[in-house]
């Protein structure tokens, strides 16, 4: 996007694995919506990037609007289902997958990093626009990004 437009730009899955480097993680423990099969092609997608899923479990939802329809509850409660004492942060996966009113809560609880991909992705673009001040309340992960704002990242490279 960047290379044809000339603006910065990010997308969800740059985001995540930045987040990622950034609170030096590569052990997750993953909780998606997804089918299993769609949920193991994450898996998968991590593992050849040298990211370890310590545990996950989908919820078996097929449709975008159905997912967009889940309680917070369900993202918070998969989250607890999923952490393990091998996985060094939470990754809540799915753009629809509504979890940012529980990300400090989980933190808390679990004593460890929690991430969503949309708060990644936010995270990313705050950085993108050199802005560094977010109110509490949302996870530890815009502290410690956006106090890299000096650091620009290189380029994610996926696998392909």
């Amino acid at each position: 996007m960047e290379d044809v437009t000339g603006v910065p730009a990010t997308t969800t899955t740059t985001a995540v694995l930045r987040a990622l480097e950034c609170l030096n993680v590569s052990r997750i423990a993953m909780a998606t919506p997804y089918l299993d099969d769609v949920s193991q092609l994450e898996v998968d997608f991590f593992h050849k990037l040298g990211i370890e899923v310590t545990n996950w479990k989908g919820g078996g939802i097929v449709e975008t609007a159905d997912i967009q329809e889940c309680s917070p509850d369900i993202s918070y409660q998969r989250a607890k289902e999923v952490d393990n004492d091998r996985a060094e942060a939470i990754f809540i996966s799915c753009t629809g997958f509504r979890s940012i009113e529980n990300i400090a809560k989980l933190e808390n609880e679990l004593g460890k990093p929690v991430i969503s991909a949309n708060q990644a992705t936010f995270a990313d673009s705050l950085r993108i626009l050199g802005i560094n001040d977010v109110k509490e309340g949302y996870g530890s992960l815009f502290g410690e990004y956006l106090s890299q704002l000096s650091v620009v990242p290189e380029k994610v490279q996926l696998a392909g």
